[in-house]
């Protein structure tokens, strides 16, 4: 019944050409069913003479790598080799849970219930509602071999054939363990794509080990082309078009130019090509937002980006300049919202997934990284500011020659002011220091589903000096999340307004919303001493106008809320902080919040009723999520009144590095 009924919702956000394509794709893949021979002949689709590709590092110079890594990272190398002897041990890492495996590993094994996800035709399996799992992202985030890299990582540096073996081994066993079309690790497009692409670097580290016998390269040949093939004629097209296509493209990419013996690479190379260079554009504004309106998938279709250009360029294969630029607008967005920490505000979803991992590095900052590689392509030297230092995954895919790049570009410190990022929807307010309070004004999400989108229009994070002040409380679950799920990516998770606690968009679904507003960007200014923006939105129960001003010298934000309904109704208005806040209540209205010694001093309206909730269960309330499946108890300001057609609240926010005696507006 709940399928059926994730079906009807779903049929009703799709175009009449999206409908008659999944309808096609339906009869087509169960007639595949009964009449596709998963066995290849590789005679038939290996060629004679293939063209010559080069990786991202020389592989005929493993020496010099090993000894150019010691020099430019001396203390890492005695951890690759602690995390590949672990992952030799068979004990992983999935989200945060640690997970030792048996000496077989059960690549269908759902770690937090111990249940085992059926081994049957992949169109068969319903990932979407099995609520007696946890989350099939814990299946498939192992399944994605991204760990398989720190085995190839440790052989280069060690010529320990055991890492290499043991990688070979993980392959093989999967290879026999996840038959073709069977099993929910053939369910998505996205996951073959991404673990294509770790499977072609683990070979590539591999390769010189000269472990792979004829029958086990025949395996992993057939095992390479199958899945190529699956992800080239199973694209997520249409209302499924986001992140998960442009990673399927780069896993086309990828894949075809490390094995160009394949007599389909030049078909597979061509179609990722065009679909990146066409989605790259079509996906992300010309001022470099995400149009899905999650800062994570951002940070991945950016990571994605440069693996597959960084590919193209050592091939002398053309990138376009237009798709170049859209990649350097998206850098400048992220260069405007990151703190010093390193970290973006949790907007959006998140499922912590990543392109690949060629760095376990505990202090890694995704964002950081992506702004180096900036530099790298772009030589531009603000972009080296932020990004901070050339680390050992910007040596694994740019090599010596990235590295020396790098070191000749100048180091320009970024021209960071207050800005409107007017086609993403988004104002960033700076005064010059390290802080920034970002307003969300911008439309839901992508595609008609919007399907990682959160109902947050109007909402504002704050970050001071790296301290978190007022923070996106994240995402938490996907397919099983239930009413956490809800919770989460719903108003009440967000820094804004609710009216009779009902969100902003209609759920009716997981990745799915229905009636949604659309907001206006009424009014920005922005000078040496003040910022100004006036944004809106209306839905069929309110019309909610926020303006912010700021007060540049005095380090004061007013925030003032306009409020239109058809009768009386309780308005919420909420403040999230993080975990670890500290609150003191210095009147009824006026509260101080400390943070890594940071201050916030919020000066709410008089006739809101304020109250504090942490770790509420009915209703949902006072949660945080910074990792993926994990969710910690955090404290939420809840600001209530019941009013009647139109009002206006009056909220002010002051930081400061110390404690103040008297709070000035």
């Amino acid at each position: 019944m709940n399928r059926l009924i994730w079906y009807i919702r779903r049929l009703s956000r799709m175009s009449i050409p999206e409908v008659i394509h999944r309808v096609y794709k339906f009869i087509q893949l169960n007639f595949k069913r009964l009449t596709t021979n998963p066995d290849v002949d590789l005679e038939k689709v290996l060629k004679e003479n293939k063209k010559d590709r080069v990786f991202y590092f020389d592989l005929t110079a493993t020496h010099k790598m090993k000894d150019e890594f010691l020099r430019l990272f001396p203390d890492r190398i005695k951890h690759i080799i602690a995390d590949a002897e672990e992952i030799c041990g068979h004990r992983f890492k999935i989200f945060n849970l640690d997970w030792r495996a048996e000496q077989e590993i059960d690549w269908h094994k759902d770690v937090p219930t111990g249940k085992r996800w059926p081994l049957t035709y992949w169109v068969d399996i319903d990932f979407r509602n099995r609520h007696d799992f946890r989350e099939i992202r814990f299946v498939w985030e192992l399944n994605r071999h991204q760990h398989l890299v720190t085995l190839g990582q440790a052989y280069i540096l060690t010529q320990d054939k055991r890492f290499a073996e043991e990688a070979k081994a993980q392959i093989l066993s999967w290879i026999g363990h996840n038959p073709p079309y069977m099993g929910v690790n053939w369910a998505s497009p996205l996951e073959i794509a991404l673990r294509l692409i770790s499977w072609c670097w683990v070979y590539k580290f591999i390769e010189s080990a000269g472990i792979f016998s004829k029958g086990a390269k025949s395996e992993f040949l057939k095992s390479i082309y199958l899945q190529s093939e699956f992800t080239a004629n199973n694209l997520s097209k249409y209302s499924s078009a986001n992140n998960h296509l442009i990673g399927e493209a780069c896993g086309l990419i990828i894949t075809a130019l490390t094995f160009p013996e394949f007599k389909n690479s030049e078909k597979w190379l061509d179609k990722g090509r065009s679909i990146l260079f066409t989605e790259i554009l079509q996906q992300v504004y010309p001022d470099g937002v995400t149009k899905e309106q999650a800062f994570h998938y951002q940070g991945f279709i950016m990571e994605l980006f440069v693996l597959a250009a960084q590919d193209l360029i050592r091939n002398n294969i053309e990138i376009p300049e237009n798709a170049m630029n859209r990649f350097f607008s998206m850098s400048e967005f992220v260069m405007n919202i990151i703190d010093s920490r390193g970290k973006v505000p949790l907007v959006g979803d998140s499922d912590d997934g990543r392109a690949i991992k060629l760095s376990s590095n505990k202090d890694f900052s995704l964002f950081k990284s992506i702004l180096t590689s900036g530099c790298i392509l772009s030589h531009r030297g603000d972009f080296k500011n932020k990004g901070g230092a050339f680390n050992e995954e910007h040596f694994w895919i740019f090599g010596l020659k990235g590295y020396n790049d790098y070191r000749s570009i100048r180091v320009k410190k970024p021209a960071l002011s207050s800005r409107l990022f007017e086609k993403g929807g988004y104002a960033v307010f700076r005064n010059g220091r390290d802080e920034v309070l970002l307003m969300d004004c911008g439309d839901l999400g992508y595609t008609s589903i919007a399907a990682h989108g959160h109902a947050d229009l109007l909402s504002v994070t704050l970050v001071v000096n790296g301290a978190e002040l007022l923070v996106d409380p994240g995402t938490y679950l996907y397919h099983t999340g239930g009413a956490w799920r809800d919770y989460f990516r719903g108003t009440s998770a967000h820094n804004t307004i609710t009216l009779d606690d009902k969100n902003q968009s209609e759920i009716v679904g997981p990745f799915m919303w229905g009636a949604r507003p659309l907001p206006k960007i009424e009014r920005w200014e922005s000078s040496k001493d003040m910022d100004y923006i006036s944004a809106a939105y209306k839905n069929s129960r309110i019309r909610h106008r926020r303006t912010i001003c700021f007060d540049k010298k005095n380090r004061l934000w007013r925030i003032e809320d306009f409020l239109n309904t058809p009768g009386q109704g309780t308005i919420r208005q909420y403040f999230h902080l993080p975990p670890a806040a500290k609150i003191r209540r210095l009147d009824s209205n006026v509260i101080e919040v400390k943070n890594q010694g940071m201050y916030l001093y919020m000066t709410l309206d008089k006739r809101l009723t304020v109250d504090v909730k942490k770790g509420g269960l009915n209703p949902i309330l006072g949660w945080s999520s910074d990792i993926f499946g994990e969710k910690v108890e955090s404290q939420t300001l809840v600001n209530t009144a019941v009013i009647d057609s139109a009002e206006k609240f009056t909220t002010f926010l002051r930081v400061s590095n110390r404690k103040l005696s008297r709070i000035k507006r």
